[in-house]
């Protein structure tokens, strides 16, 4: 008996909800300028004005997470790197009595990252520095840098997992001189020179926490007819600095790491009516596959920042929130609602620069079709949909 009653309710309620007029129903009840509407920009289908472009962003590197070195046919990469020798009371004593020998020295490296030719050979040689260097160091620092014409490594061997050379016994010798002798301007460490173009490692960088496989100096000491040990010493300071160019592609829209180029994206939001409730707003990049030259891990996120000015490429206070787009396939697309939204309510915008999330730590060119592209369809695109009064 429930049962029945139950159904004939609920019949009720679908001739009821089935009327031929169903918005009249309560319509009438809000007043015109109560009401709402959704509506959707798309730059896909409609005429917003977008442009695009790029430029070279000289950065200062230090206190990376890994440092890089080696050449590609875009990117050389030079590594510098200091070791700071420690030696026990005992051992010094031997050394200055001539009661300990140093046999041998080499350093272990360890890649953790790859770009260029996975197939091929590193070339590298290294030399002495002759002044001291710090973190912040740039390509005019590199320019101005002074070190030795002799190749202080040999027998370099790469074997993709380990990359390892042997490091000169007489500067070895000569450091650890400086030690015995408490003389740290004998101590500049080594500049690390690619040569040739096939490929970029970069290792594990110091850091305040133990980071795995980091690259290690090794010192064979022995006593003969005692006792032999290799000390191993990860290194003091270590930096790397990139050299390249920028692209001449003005159809295409590059973001490079290493010798850093950031993109800039601007589309016309005018027509967006104010005050609007943001709902969603998903911008997507569409990568040119054939031009990209990418590394292992790949550089699959962008970091999107909204400009104050773009002459200045300066950015608004709201840019330390940065938002990613990150890659799915031949696409970078990424949810900007909350960067939308505060442009409606008056936020300062004259486009969005985009940043390689790995910029500092990497040796890509990510390319993507841009603003003046010939297929519309392959063009950046913006889709927002908003909430606004009718």
């Amino acid at each position: 008996m429930h049962k029945k009653i139950l159904l004939l309710f609920i019949v009720g309620l679908l001739t009821f909800g089935c009327s031929d007029d169903p918005s009249s129903v309560g319509g009438n009840l809000i007043s015109d300028e109560d009401k709402v509407v959704f509506d959707v920009l798309d730059s896909g289908v409609d005429q917003v004005k977008q442009t695009s472009s790029y430029y070279y962003a000289p950065q200062a590197f230090g206190s990376t997470s890994k440092v890089l070195v080696g050449a590609t046919e875009e990117f050389s990469a030079y590594m510098l790197l200091k070791f700071d020798i420690f030696l026990q009371d005992s051992v010094i004593a031997l050394i200055k009595s001539n009661g300990a020998t140093i046999n041998k020295s080499w350093i272990n490296f360890y890649p953790k990252y790859t770009a260029g030719n996975k197939d091929s050979k590193i070339s590298l040689t290294a030399h002495e520095i002759e002044k001291s260097w710090a973190l912040g160091f740039d390509l005019d620092s590199l320019n101005t840098l002074p070190y030795k014409n002799e190749n202080v490594i040999s027998n370099l061997t790469d074997s993709d997992t380990l990359l390892t050379c042997n490091l000169s016994l007489d500067l070895t010798k000569k450091w650890i001189d400086g030690v015995v002798n408490s003389d740290d301007t004998k101590n500049n460490g080594v500049i690390f020179v690619p040569q040739g173009k096939s490929k970029i490692y970069g290792f594990n960088a110091i850091s305040l926490f133990a980071a795995a496989n980091p690259t290690m100096y090794n010192i064979e000491i022995e006593r003969p007819g005692k006792w032999k040990d290799t000390l191993q010493i990860t290194p003091y300071l270590d930096n790397h600095v990139v050299k390249g160019s920028k692209p001449n592609l003005g159809d295409r829209l590059i973001v490079q790491s290493g010798y850093i180029v950031k993109g800039k994206l601007f589309f016309d939001l005018a027509s967006l009516p104010k005050p609007s409730i943001i709902n969603k707003a998903i911008i997507e990049l569409t990568l040119d596959s054939l031009m990209t030259k990418d590394g292992t891990p790949s550089s699959d996120s962008l970091v999107i920042y909204s400009m104050k000015d773009s002459s200045s490429n300066s950015l608004t206070p709201d840019s330390v929130y940065s938002l990613l787009l990150t890659k799915s396939g031949n696409k970078f697309t990424g949810d900007i609602t909350w960067l939308i939204q505060k442009i409606i309510e008056g936020s300062d915008y004259q486009g969005f620069r985009l940043d390689l999330f790995d910029d500092s730590v990497a040796a890509s060119r990510i390319v993507f079709y841009g603003s003046k592209y010939q297929d519309s369809a392959k063009r950046p695109r913006i889709k927002i949909t908003y909430t606004r009064k009718q």
